[in-house]
Formats: C-alpha cells, sequence, structure tokens
C-alpha cells in the first residue's frame, strides 16, 4: 500500500521483510536518489500499523489517537444548539 510517501507491504517473514526493506532501500537510493528514513520499522501485523491518521488492525480500522485528540479539540468549537 502506498501513499505519497509512506508506504506498507506484507511478508510471510521478518527475514523476507528484512531482505525486502533492504533491496527497497538500495534501489530507492540508486534509482531515484531518494533517502529511506532510518526509522523504517518491521511489525506484526495484528499489531496495527499507524497510517494516514488511523490506526490499521486486520479486521478494524480507528482513528490514532493524535486524530482523536485533534477532533475532540475541533469539535469542542463547535457552535452548541441553543435549547428550546
Amino acid at each position: 500500500v502506498r501513499y505519497m510517501d509512506d508506504i506498507v507491504w506484507w511478508c510471510d517473514s521478518r527475514a523476507t521483510a528484512r531482505v525486502t526493506r533492504d533491496a527497497v532501500i538500495d534501489w530507492a537510493l540508486r534509482e531515484r536518489r531518494l533517502e529511506i528514513k532510518p526509522t523504517a520499522q518491521i511489525g506484526r501485523s495484528e499489531r496495527g500499523v499507524s497510517l494516514l491518521g488511523f490506526r490499521v488492525l486486520p479486521y478494524h480500522m480507528r482513528l490514532s489517537l493524535r486524530r482523536r485528540r485533534r477532533y475532540a479539540a475541533a469539535r469542542s468549537r463547535w457552535p452548541r444548539p441553543s435549547p428550546k
């Protein structure tokens, strides 16, 4: 999955993920002169991944904590309906 400068992919094993990550880092530098952030992570799908303001988990998605806080702050500034 790719969106703008974020990319996520899945592999069958951690070893395969490392080999693939290293190949992508090498290709991006050699072919596109792009550097991948050294904070690139390899994780397990069941723990989910943060992407585009969401926490993507195997069977559902949630707003990230940061996005929830921003939404709550924005909502507190909304005009309140007048009592009838």
